[in-house]
């Protein structure tokens, strides 16, 4: 390919010779011609003017006319100045005047073509006279020269000079490589320039085509220039020697793309310096600059595209986030999330952006393609020094304020305790810094940003502004402390567990404070926003008073919950029964109170509704002992063996951490039918009674069973009675043995 490349550069080098000074020649006579014809004629209608009396006192009265025509102009109303036209406007008087000379170059294409057998019998005889072919050859001989010496000093070089190594280790070594190969590949391209220019100037002949040989031999060296400082960047050949850190398939895609533009574009400067030497009028050659210039926004959107779909590949193809820097992705969530935003929507502005600059190039538009420029530029300064800045503000913290590893292995928490409000603070330089960029990169694209801050109507702005931030800042301070309050009154603290009323009324206050914060920093930053907030309490007030009147079961629900909470009737964990149910409790609100039963159904009752209460759970609980034996049992006995189980659980290593104080034996409560009742009681922890309860029914019923005291069922004696006249007939009863 870079072959055909020198090719056509030949063939186009040796047209241009032989065709621009011919073409140029007659494109200077052609000119010529009317502007002689037209000052001929000026020059006998000034003969006759003068030798005509009466056409000598017409053109004095219409010159008398014309300066008492002006007088009362300049006497008058002065005009108002018109207005500024704007960017766009011009831009589109440039493509209209961009519409016309493709018109206008269709006829000069005609015409040219008209020309060509004029211009091939002038290279004939410019050819054929000795003259000619002298300066011809002294042109050929001088170019030929040059040729020769660049040979010799590129053989020179190449003799003198050590062998460029292919791998170098090190970013250092690697731009020294990449030096030596980009002399290498253009010094003979540089000693031909020199070369030639030097025996033109000694030998001058033909200087205008001597001149479109040096513009050629000088594109050809800036394609050079270009294509090994592309090669000593990525170095598509060995990554060893390559500056940027890209892999072998990234290098290679932007080694392809490289010489595209590189090639395109000194096929650009051949064609367009080449047409321009040969005499082509202007309007043609800027039609021809236009068509290639469109190009070069084609093949840059083509090459921005790709890359956003190769990137949205790679974002979509990408694995999880490593374990080790979950806590950095965490902490620079928004970055993340602006990159991926950025990443989808890039596209949009930079083709607009490369559309905007060859537009503006293609219709010469020379005001908007230095304003686009200046803020290109501008952008690109302003991006590096912030990244600079940022970069500084983070080795900064880093450095100043970094827990030495010694203190971290002896005080774990300590890091955490010390950097709390840290990166909070850090956050805020980096919000400030951003800002500053933003002012600086509005300024160079043209916005009056300094002009705006000191205006009036810019610094009572900005101290809204500061005063919304302040008051956003005072807001998160206090929702903050609140919930650093309320984590620390919920701690444990010493192996000692937080209590129920604690963990009750701790989150409703936390939430009521930030509720009130929020609803306090609104009001505020809506009068610092200009907006009338009397009209707002005023209106929250009677919505109060009304929805206080209208809903007077909910105002009762808030009491009774207030009470509730305050008085410590009942809290989360404990087991209670509210009117005719019972279970334990789950949530307790200002509203309602959630049960939830044995059989796990979730009864909601409201405050209003409570009108009794009964906590199971307490502080502790109890569990009462009905124990029936017959009647023929020893009730002594049975209560020292109560007093056995009582013990013997009390020692238990799995009961006996719930049982709080020894078993009581109250003694014989009652005279059932058929048993008699030993009332005892067990005092547990809140919770435990039912499960101790149980445990001592099934000790109680072995060690019986054991010992051979009956516990009664339920039974019937039947007697039939005696009637006055004697004994009652015997009851017959019949035994079926069968």
């Amino acid at each position: 390919m870079q072959g055909q490349v020198r090719l056509f550069c030949l063939i186009w080098l040796m047209v241009c010779l032989l065709g621009a000074p011919v073409l140029k020649a007659s494109a200077q006579e052609k000119a010529a011609e009317p502007q002689s014809r037209l000052s001929q004629d000026e020059l006998h209608r000034l003969v006759r003017l003068l030798e005509d009396e009466q056409e000598r006192q017409e053109f004095i009265r219409n010159l008398k006319a014309l300066i008492q025509l002006q007088e009362e102009q300049a006497a008058g109303p002065a005009e108002p100045t018109p207005e500024i036209t704007t960017m766009v406007e011009q831009l589109f008087r440039k493509l209209d005047h961009f519409s016309e000379q493709l018109i206008q170059t269709g006829r000069n294409a005609a015409e040219l073509a008209s020309r060509l057998p004029e211009v091939l019998s002038r290279l004939v005889r410019l050819v054929s006279e000795p003259a000619g072919r002298a300066n011809l050859s002294q042109l050929l001989a001088d170019t030929l020269g040059g040729l020769l010496f660049a040979f010799a000093a590129t053989v020179l070089m190449r003799r003198f000079t050590p062998k460029i190594p292919e791998t170098r280790p090190g970013l250092f070594p690697r731009a020294v490589l990449a030096s030596k190969r980009l002399v290498w590949g253009t010094v003979p391209y540089f000693a031909l320039l020199i070369a030639v220019f030097g025996l033109y100037q000694t030998f001058p002949v033909f200087r205008e085509v001597q001149a479109v040989i040096i513009l050629f031999l000088l594109i050809i060296l800036s394609y050079q220039i270009s294509v090994h400082l592309v090669l000593g960047l990525l170095s598509p050949e060995a990554a060893s020697a390559r500056l940027v850190p890209l892999n072998d398939e990234d290098a290679n895609y932007l080694w392809v793309w490289g010489l595209r533009f590189a090639r395109f574009t000194a096929f650009y400067f051949f064609v367009t310096q080449g047409l321009l030497a040969a005499g082509l009028r202007e309007e043609a050659h800027t039609l021809i600059r236009g068509v290639l210039l469109v190009v070069f926004p084609m093949l840059l959107t083509i090459f921005i595209l790709q890359i956003a779909r190769e990137i949205k590949n790679r974002r979509t193809s990408a694995g999880p986030v490593p374990s080790d820097e979950e806590t950095e992705e965490r902490e620079r969530a928004w970055l993340k999330e602006l990159g991926r935003l950025a990443a989808g929507y890039w596209t949009i502005p930079a083709v607009i952006y490369t559309w905007a600059v060859f537009i503006f190039l293609i219709s010469q538009y020379r005001a908007g393609f230095q304003y686009l420029i200046s803020g290109t530029l501008g952008t690109i300064a302003v991006l590096l020094g912030l990244l600079l800045l940022l970069a500084i503000n983070d080795k900064g913290f880093r450095k100043l304020f970094t827990v030495s590893e010694l203190i971290k292995a002896r005080f774990p928490t300590l890091e955490e305790k010390t950097d709390r409000y840290l990166k909070v603070f850090r956050t805020v330089t980096r919000v400030i810094i951003v800002i500053i960029g933003l002012f600086v990169l509005a300024q160079a694209w043209g916005v009056p940003v300094a002009a705006l801050v000191t205006s009036t109507a810019g610094s009572l702005a900005i101290a809204r502004i500061l005063a919304i931030v302040l008051t956003v800042g005072m807001v998160m301070v206090i929702m903050g402390g609140s919930q650093i309050v309320s984590d620390w009154l919920l701690e444990e603290k010493e192996g000692k567990q937080v209590s129920q009323h604690r963990k009750t009324l701790t989150p409703l206050i936390n939430t009521s404070v930030k509720v009130a914060a929020g609803f306090v920093g609104g009001v505020v930053i809506l009068g610092r926003l200009g907006v009338n907030v009397a009209p707002i309490l005023a209106g929250a007030g009677i919505l109060g008073l009304g929805v206080g009147l209208g809903a007077q079961s909910l105002v009762k629900d808030f009491i009774n919950g207030l009470f509730i909470l305050f008085q410590d009737m009942i809290a989360v964990g404990d087991w209670a029964v509210l009117g005719d149910k019972s279970g334990l409790v789950e949530a307790i609100s200002l509203r309602a109170v959630r049960l939830r039963d044995l059989s796990g159904n979730v009864h909601i009752i409201p405050n209003s509704a409570i009108d009794s209460v009964t906590n199971m759970t307490k502080g502790f609980s109890r569990c009462i002992l009905d124990v029936g034996v017959a009647y023929r049992e020893d009730v002594d006995q049975v209560m020292d063996i109560l007093r056995e189980i009582g013990e013997e659980m009390s020692n238990d290593s799995q009961y006996g951490p719930d049982i709080l104080e020894p078993l009581e034996v109250f003694g014989l409560q009652k005279f059932d039918d058929s048993a008699v009742v030993v009332r005892a009681r067990v005092t547990t922890k809140p919770m435990k009674q039912w499960a101790i309860g149980r445990e001592f029914n099934r000790r109680i019923k072995k060690v019986f069973d054991a010992r051979g005291i009956e516990i009664p069922f339920p039974h019937q004696t039947v007697y039939m009675g005696q009637p006055k006249q004697g004994q009652a007939p015997p009851l017959e009863v019949h035994i079926d043995r069968s």
